[in-house]
């Protein structure tokens, strides 16, 4: 199972396809490591096609899980999930120790 893990610039081949020289990549967490998709390729895993709909919501996805996780280094959880609802319209809750905040996040805290 693919897991958010947040949103890169610094790695620009896609991990799916193999294209090369994107500006972005989504960061998914799985069980053997981590493994980097463009965006679209991300919206294909995430939501079951290319459409930019979901190339869209993919990256939006991201970019709250990664946000959240720069939020978590100064503020409490709680205070996150606010920040990240109010930027990004994503509702979140906290359990057993970890953070979701779409069906494919889970943050350790």
């Amino acid at each position: 199972m693919f897991k958010i893990a947040g949103i890169t610039d610094e790695v620009t081949t896609c991990g799916c396809c193999g294209k090369t020289n994107l500006k972005k990549t989504v960061v998914f967490e799985t069980e053997n490591g981590y493994v980097y998709m463009g965006t679209d390729c991300a919206g294909m895993v995430m939501f079951g096609s290319k459409k930019a709909k979901n190339t869209k919501n993919a990256t939006e996805e991201a970019q709250a899980v990664q946000y959240a996780k720069n939020l978590l280094k100064t503020y409490p959880a709680d205070k996150v999930l606010a920040a990240v609802w109010n930027r990004y319209g994503f509702s979140g809750q906290i359990r057993n120790g970890k953070m979701q905040i779409c069906n494919f996040s889970e943050i350790e805290l």
